[in-house]
């Protein structure tokens, strides 16, 4: 087929078409030719252009080279009477025909030079003034926008967009749609950039200065009247921009919002952003969501201590109440963090302990909230409230709400901190069982100390308002008994300093007297004490119950507190210890050596508990292995320079011992439940490798080392739990207990 063209005069065409008596197709025949250079020569080329070229100018120069390709037909006929009906005609072929071929390259040129101007008036706001008004800025070449893209924008740009893309019929293309795609992303990063992290500032409110203003009126208004030139309305784009806007700000806070809780109260201003942007957007249902996974993933989990679980749930309670007072969200995303608490076996322990924190420096969130009493309702006080309140001030429940959950008198969601910790559990009965247990192990510090009780009888005073007078009744005969005691050892002293006649004692002591069956269980330790210890309390107690008739005394031989003088020869040295230490170390006045059998067999204590309590006299340079005899042991003739770091009173080593079995019983706890995992999943493992994997997951360093971890294990072994062959540690799958 001979490919024929128009000639270059349109006069001549004119001429020739008369003589052949064929004007009447003039149309058909410009219009053919017109369709058929559009559709074999310049689409093509702008094709190819598009798809290959990744620079923005293309798009522009491929428009303008479809606008000079019209603008030329229609100067070729431009003399002809019936020109604007027949330019018509071309402009729909055109258009027509590049909504068949080529509008999805159009479309997508397009959307990359947007994003290329979007980014340019997003770049001007980088470097800010002092007052933090946005400025245009210099911007390098290398990094960024130079003049010559100032150039490009305000010249070229702005005449493809107000010009050639009229005159093409195609700025209806650029609808709405398009538009606020390109904005999306771009605008998110832009707020992640300056806001991200930052939570002791507000960016967000009516004022026009604030930050998502000053964005939207200088960056993104002068993006979309550079598109829409003179068509641009402003009134049209304000709530469009701040939907974008404020969805993209809420986006964002909510990828942050446990790190905010984390910070709380410093980032008030950033919850109070969120809220005001939640009532605009109505993202309540994503927060939601988003916040219960962070927890699950972050917060809830084996590897996090429960006392950095319960801080996190203290804050998320402030935090969350701040962004919604009615409670609804709190309650949905705590339900999880609650039901996992509840499974922890010392989630309850340092709960209370948390509440007793032993002064203001080292008072807690939890503590604070104890003596907080302004948020504290009773039951009887929040019913008559419910029933004297107005049916005009009733609202209901958000749609986010559990409607088996509905907010009545007695709801969760408006209690303080310490009544939630309480109604996680369902009852008191569990919180009043560890405070006897923490109150039992203070009063006795308070003893040997030699220190008032003023303290725990403010916070006695404080539990008797939260579970009840009735409920607590037995810590006030702990109490009792602590007076009691301190007036008898004081009636004591006073007859023993008027000389009345009294059993001579053959050391002096204190002697701290308890009501068994209102104090928690004392763990009894089976010894022999010091033959000068027990005769003392023998004569004590016979003196004691000939006053106290209906009395009878018992003494807990592993509880209590010896101050010891032991005299070596460069020097003498003082030591508070407990019984047991004091028994043992006192066995060395018979005889100089020992050895373990016959230590053990004297004092009736285990071996392996003799050798650990053994360790600390050691430590103390007071005791020394025999050398060559493992098991043999003798006292120093001269002591060296005490051991400041090994040096503790019996209060330290007694305190210390207390915490560090709880702290290795937790991670131990902790642990087990990665070693289930473990072990279902890969079979046997050794003890190793065990450990080195739980310091892979674990969020703090471990003191559990492989001898505490086999003796922790070897206790599952007896159950069917775990089962130890070859020297690797697997699960028993008959017998496997989760």
């Amino acid at each position: 087929m001979l490919k024929t063209s128009l000639p270059s005069d349109f006069n001549i065409l004119i001429r020739g078409m008369k003589q052949t008596d064929t004007l009447s197709y003039l149309d058909d025949v410009i219009t053919s030719h017109y369709e058929m250079e559009l559709k074999e020569e310049l689409f093509p080329a702008v094709r190819k252009a598009l798809r290959n070229d990744e620079n923005v100018s293309v798009v522009v120069e491929m428009m303008e080279k479809i606008n000079n390709f019209h603008n030329r037909y229609l100067n070729y006929f431009s003399s002809w009477p019936e020109s604007v009906s027949l330019g018509k005609k071309i402009q729909q072929n055109l258009i027509a025909h590049m909504e068949w071929c080529l509008m999805d390259d159009v479309r997508k040129g397009m959307t990359k030079l947007l994003h290329f101007i979007l980014k340019y008036y997003l770049d001007m706001a980088h470097e800010c003034c002092a007052d933090e008004s946005f400025r245009i800025t210099c911007i390098d070449s290398n990094s960024s926008y130079n003049d010559a893209n100032t150039i490009f924008i305000n010249g070229k740009c702005k005449s493809l967009f107000r010009v050639v893309m009229r005159k093409l019929n195609l700025d209806k293309k650029l609808d709405d749609e398009l538009i606020i795609s390109v904005l999306m992303r771009p605008v998110y990063e832009e707020l992640k950039l300056h806001c991200s992290e930052i939570y002791d500032k507000s960016f967000v409110s009516e004022k026009e200065d604030c930050f998502l203003n000053q964005l939207r009126d200088n960056q993104l208004f002068s993006f979309l009247k550079l598109v829409f030139g003179d068509d641009f309305d402003r009134s049209r784009w304000m709530k469009p921009l701040d939907y974008l806007l404020y969805t993209s700000y809420t986006q964002l806070r909510i990828e942050e919002f446990l790190s905010i809780i984390f910070a709380y109260p410093d980032s008030q201003k950033s919850i109070n952003d969120l809220k005001y942007c939640l009532d605009y957007t109505g993202l309540r249902p994503m927060l939601i969501k988003s916040l219960k996974s962070d927890f699950l993933k972050r917060v809830s989990h084996p590897g996090t201590k429960s006392q950095n679980i319960i801080q996190a749930y203290i804050s998320a309670v402030k935090a969350l109440r701040e962004l919604d007072p009615s409670g609804v969200v709190m309650e949905i995303v705590l339900e999880p963090c609650s039901c996992y608490l509840r499974q922890r076996e010392d989630a309850v322990r340092q709960i209370m302990q948390d509440l007793l924190s032993p002064s203001d420096t080292e008072r807690g969130d939890l503590a604070a909230e104890l003596t907080n009493l302004s948020g504290y309702r009773s039951d009887n006080i929040c019913l008559s409230e419910r029933v004297g309140a107005s049916p005009d001030e009733w609202h209901p429940d958000s749609r986010e709400s559990d409607p088996n959950k509905a907010s009545n008198a007695f709801s969760p969601r408006n209690s303080d901190i310490v009544s939630l910790f309480i109604g996680m559990y369902g009852s008191k009965e569990k919180f009043i069982k560890e405070y006897q247990k923490l109150l039992s192990r203070r009063l006795q510090q308070n003893w040997f100390k030699e220190q008032d009780e003023s303290n725990e009888i403010r916070n006695l005073e404080l539990f008797k308002l939260r579970f009840g007078e009735e409920e607590v009744s037995k810590c006030t005969v702990m109490f009792k008994d602590f007076s009691d005691s301190r007036r008898i050892n004081e009636n004591f002293k006073e007859k023993l300093t008027q000389g009345l006649p009294l059993p001579q004692y053959e050391v002096n002591f204190r002697t701290f007297i308890i009501s068994h069956n209102f104090w928690p269980e004392m763990t009894e330790v089976e010894i022999d004490l010091p033959k000068e210890i027990q005769e003392s309390f023998d004569k004590f107690k016979l003196d004691y119950e000939r006053q106290k008739a209906s009395r009878s005394l018992k003494l807990v031989k592993g509880v209590g507190s010896v101050d010891l003088d032991l005299e070596f020869e460069d020097e003498s040295r003082s030591y508070k210890v407990n019984p047991v230490l004091a028994s043992i170390v006192l066995k060395f006045e018979e005889k100089d050596k020992w050895s373990i059998e016959d230590l053990s067999a004297a004092i009736k204590l285990p071996p392996t508990v003799l050798r650990k309590k053994l360790m600390y006299w050691i430590q103390q340079g007071v005791i020394k292995q025999v050398r060559g005899e493992d098991d043999m042991f003798m006292v120093v003739d001269k002591i060296g320079p005490a051991n400041e770091e090994n040096m503790s009173t019996m209060e330290g080593e007694e305190e210390a011992d207390d915490v560090d079995e709880e702290k290795q019983e937790e991670e131990l706890n902790m642990m087990w439940n990665y070693v289930k995992g473990m072990l279902s999943n890969l079979g046997s493992l050794n003890a190793d490798r065990i450990l080195g994997m739980f310091s892979m997951f674990s969020d703090e360093d471990s003191e559990i080392d492989k001898k505490q971890l086999c003796e922790f294990l070897n206790k599952k072994s007896p159950g069917g739990i775990v089962d130890f062959r070859t020297g690797k540690i697997q699960t028993d799958v008959v017998g496997l207990i989760f």
